[in-house]
């Protein structure tokens, strides 16, 4: 299924099979051999997306933010490589870098395709990711429904709602997050406003003696 529209590439799934996991072409098709040399000269962010990526397409540039580009692993889901929620599937080289006990654990359930790491905020180094793979887990064990229900709702609130629209919101208006905190932090801290009927009673009945003695000299 490769081709202009369409990327694949071969990912281990549960129990360490390969499975080809589908994605919308959104890079060069030079992309995977220039990736190593790419991130040795330009550096990465984290989950392995190179900083400035010159490999990214202009459609790509609109997909990947919001990972439309990931939609056609639906079907990898409708066929059983994938479920809806779990942890990302990682090709054999990336996985080579975690210990071996903690592969194994990993690869006891399906990869996911929303990935359980967007639930987590400041994974940084491979050790705070193996950390938010064993919090996913020891859940997953115990609950997992229930738990996998919980990530989607983190993964939906963390990346799409907080990430990519209010932050973007805000950017346009040359502000970040904590500004919004700080504003309803300080909304929160002042004192409600009170409305002083009595003084405005008074200055009105003051203005109407004032006008009742006016008249009366007016008279005599």
């Amino acid at each position: 299924m490769e081709g202009v529209i369409f990327y694949s590439a071969e990912r281990i799934g549960k129990g360490g099979v390969p499975f080809t996991q589908l994605k919308f072409r959104t890079m060069t098709r030079e992309a995977d051999k220039e990736f190593y040399n790419f991130t040795e000269q330009n550096g990465r962010k984290w989950y392995n997306t190179p900083e400035n990526d010159s490999r990214v397409t202009n459609l790509g540039k609109i997909l990947r933010p919001w990972h439309l580009d990931e939609i056609p692993q639906l079907y990898n889901v409708l066929i059983g490589d994938m479920s809806l929620v779990g942890i990302r599937p990682r090709p054999a080289s990336e996985w080579s870098l975690f210990p071996e006990e903690h592969v194994e654990r990993v690869l006891n359930y399906k990869p996911g395709l929303f990935g359980i790491e967007y639930y987590y905020k400041d994974l940084i180094t491979t050790q705070d990711v193996i950390d938010a793979h064993i919090d996913y887990l020891d859940q997953k064990d115990h609950k997992p429904k229930s738990t996998d229900l919980k990530y989607f709702r983190g993964v939906i609130k963390n990346r799409y709602i907080d990430h990519l629209i209010i932050e973007r919101m805000l950017r346009l208006e040359g502000k970040d997050l904590s500004d919004l905190i700080n504003y309803f932090i300080v909304r929160k801290q002042e004192p409600p406003k009170t409305k002083h009927y009595s003084s405005s009673s008074s200055v009105y009945s003051l203005q109407k003696n004032q006008l009742e003695e006016q008249s009366d000299l007016e008279i005599y």
